[in-house]
């Protein structure tokens, strides 16, 4: 699986015309408005991580090994592939990105792939539903991109990179600062350089989207593609699809909108993984009394900020760690009172039930 922040990619994903997520049990639940796409998704097991394309979706499962549904030659071969991290599927191809750092892809739209199986020291790769473009992210911060020229140019340029997200006519950087870059059309990409403290990115057929360390979405692109997003909270990973954007709540829910109804028709009565985390509750208060206050989680070992929330007006507050790393817990009163610490906070043993 891969990390960003702390947080798994590919709980859920947003293909064409349809959303796919995982669920507590390794299997997959999904929702399109062609039947065709997704037949056959219900089957699938040992699932840790999904993508969805053009026309067709795609499970990594635990050993490391791809299925897939939709357009054949979209996903042909990919069965025989092995020691695989991460997969993604673009608009007419499938790529994989290998446990070495390698990359392999399937298509039929070479232009998309080629060259791909010369990239070395990846450890993250982009390809999105109507995406002419496979990005990948290197170990150095640095990022490569084959495809449509225009949507990846300037890549090449970008530093301090932690995640990757390739659109329908747009590619976008996070920096490590939680700032984000974007290169190709500027209707899907403006505005986003103003943007601050994001933790995950997305971008979509007409769209680009930011999970904000908060849990709150931030949008630019489409209106109908990110209409209301701005009211969602608690989020803990987002995608993007062709006409639609879905957001993963911290409790394994699911919200969702777009200007096609069938697209996530449903995704409201899906309890999904929320992956390799585990809750953390508590009060902030002042002499006692229940305060609402902000509250972080920093890792131990780098003093990264990693989420945050804000305490209800009874003080009470639950933050979802991730199971990578050890926290302290940080409550931020008013002014004129100091932050209160409390930790190191050590995750649960690994066949804990989360």
């Amino acid at each position: 699986m891969i990390l960003v922040n702390g947080r798994e990619l590919g709980l859920i994903a947003a293909g064409m015309q349809h959303a796919v997520g995982v669920k507590a049990d390794s299997t997959v639940v999904a929702v399109s408005g062609t039947a065709s796409y997704i037949n056959g998704i219900g089957g699938w097991s040992d699932i840790v991580q999904v993508a969805a394309g053009g026309a067709h979706a795609v499970g990594l499962k635990a050993d490391g090994t791809v299925v897939g549904v939709g357009t054949a030659g979209y996903i042909n071969g990919i069965v025989s592939w092995g020691d695989i991290v991460q997969v993604a599927a673009g608009d007419r191809h499938t790529v994989g990105l290998k446990a070495d750092g390698t990359v392999v892809g399937v298509g039929t739209l070479s232009a998309s792939i080629n060259g791909i199986e010369n990239w070395s020291d990846i450890v993250q790769i982009a390809a999105e539903c109507n995406s002419r473009q496979t990005i990948g992210l290197k170990a150095d911060g640095s990022v490569v991109g084959v495809g449509t020229a225009t949507y990846i140019n300037g890549i090449e340029n970008w530093s301090d990179i932690v995640q990757i997200a390739a659109g329908g006519q747009h590619t976008v950087g996070l920096k490590a600062d939680g700032s984000v870059v974007g290169v190709g059309t500027a209707t899907y990409i403006n505005g986003i350089e103003n943007w601050s403290d994001i933790v995950q990115i997305a971008a979509g057929g007409q769209h680009t989207v930011g999970l904000k360390a908060d849990g709150s979405v931030v949008g630019v692109g489409t209106a109908t593609c990110i209409d209301g997003i701005g009211s969602w909270s608690d989020i803990v990973q987002v995608a993007a699809g062709g006409q639609h954007t879905v957001g993963l709540k911290a409790d394994g829910t699911v919200v969702g909108v777009s200007n096609n109804a069938s697209y996530i028709n449903g995704i409201d009565q899906w309890q999904l993984s929320i992956g390799q985390y585990y809750p953390i509750s508590g009060i902030t208060s002042i002499d006692g009394t229940p305060t609402p206050m902000t509250v972080r989680a920093y890792e131990a070992d780098t003093g990264a900020l990693k989420i945050e929330t804000q305490s209800d007006a009874n003080g009470q507050y639950t933050l979802h760690l991730p199971k990578w790393y050890n926290g302290y817990i940080m409550a931020i009163p008013p002014e004129g009172h100091r932050p209160m610490a409390h930790g190191p906070i050590t995750p649960p043993p690994d066949d804990t039930q989360v």
